[in-house]
């Protein structure tokens, strides 16, 4: 432990826990009758989460701008064959571009997963301090009347959910930076042959959100048999030494058989529905390549004009797998900041109904 740096003071959970409660106490005073806790850890966190806003635009302008030079290094070098080679001083420049492209990509990485690495950061230690500072006011009366789920889950799964979507997050929104940059460079590149590609874009983008309008309720009904489960466990090693005096352990046993089979059903119908949503978008490069090199090749071949060279082909190639890769991330991500967002009202209810519940306990 002596070797480890030590950790800033602001860093600490009960400093984080004071940041975002001050937030969540005037929440619920504006917001009585619609509490967010989502608005509440957005106005406590949001200049660490808005700063990998610049790192992520300069990611997504990085990517699609590669094609354009792979392209005007392969006009540079074909020149060389024909009587009008370009100067040298092009060749130059493309290193050049090349150079600032790359390392404006690295620091942009770098930067981006600093900032998201430290959003999650912020985010588990003020909810992890919250939920402990709940969880110190309950009786064991209280526990199991809470509806937003077990604490010791809601710490383990929930907390980690929420805190691994940020970066997908993130992604969802940048992608139609990429989408849009890549789109209007196949456009010139193909011409209105990239309107193939735009239907297929679109087409994708509209089923995503429709295959996977079952996953919150999926995942709000797999979260719930998974408290059950543990609180079934949690009341068994409450009472160990009674049901060991009454030999009522093969009827615990199958009861706690019974709710992990209603848990992995549950699991595997989530599942199944985000195994549709990705298999979907991981056709996304297949479909774009075809309809769209497919719709351009029919063109012009009717067309006569002969224009689908080497350069052009392998740069509108490069440039459709740019755009399926966040087309492909959509189909992964969307359903990963649902069951967040499913996460993220399991643990406001819990903190409201703790509220309540140490209400209850100050009449007493």
């Amino acid at each position: 432990m002596e070797d480890l740096p030590e950790l800033q003071h602001n860093m600490a959970s009960d400093q984080l826990y004071k940041h975002f409660d001050h937030f969540w106490n005037k929440e619920k005073e504006r917001h009585s009758s619609s509490t967010s806790l989502l608005r509440a850890i957005l106005y406590a966190f949001y200049p660490t989460l808005l700063a990998s806003v610049p790192p992520t635009i300069i990611r997504s302008l990085a990517q699609p701008v590669q094609p354009v030079l792979v392209n005007a290094v392969l006009h540079f070098m074909e020149s060389y064959s024909t009587p009008n080679p370009e100067p040298g001083q092009w060749g130059w420049a493309l290193v050049g571009s090349f150079a600032i492209v790359f390392l404006g990509l690295a620091a942009g990485t770098s930067q981006y997963f600093y900032y998201i690495y430290r959003s999650g950061a912020y985010i588990r230690g003020a909810m992890i301090e919250a939920i402990y500072r709940k969880s110190l006011n309950l009786s064991s009366d209280t526990v199991g009347d809470a509806t937003g789920g077990n604490a010791l889950n809601l710490v383990s799964v929930d907390l980690e959910r929420i805190t691994l979507a940020i970066d997908p997050l993130h992604q969802l929104w940048s992608s139609l930076i990429v989408i849009g940059i890549g789109l209007y460079i196949l456009y010139t590149q193909l011409g209105v042959s990239f309107v193939s590609a735009v239907i297929v874009t679109a087409v994708i983008m509209i089923l995503t959100p429709i295959l996977s309008r079952r996953i919150d309720g999926l995942q709000d009904a797999w979260s719930t048999r998974t408290d059950s489960r543990m609180s079934l466990i949690a009341g068994i090693f409450h009472q160990i030494k009674a049901i060991k005096l009454s030999a009522y352990e093969p009827e615990l046993i199958d009861k706690v058989w019974q709710y992990r089979s209603e848990e992995l059903s549950s699991m595997r119908r989530f599942w199944k529905d985000f195994a549709v949503v990705v298999c979907v978008t991981n056709t996304a490069l297949n479909m774009l390549s075809l309809f769209t090199l497919g719709t351009y090749a029919i063109v012009d071949h009717l067309s006569g004009s002969r224009s689908l060279d080497t350069s052009r082909l392998f740069t509108s190639y490069t440039v459709i797998s740019i755009i399926s890769a966040p087309l492909f991330s959509v189909g992964q991500n969307y359903g990963t900041v649902l069951a967040a967002y499913n996460s993220v009202k399991r643990l406001e209810t819990y903190l409201l109904s703790m509220e309540a519940s140490v209400e209850c306990l100050d009449e007493e």
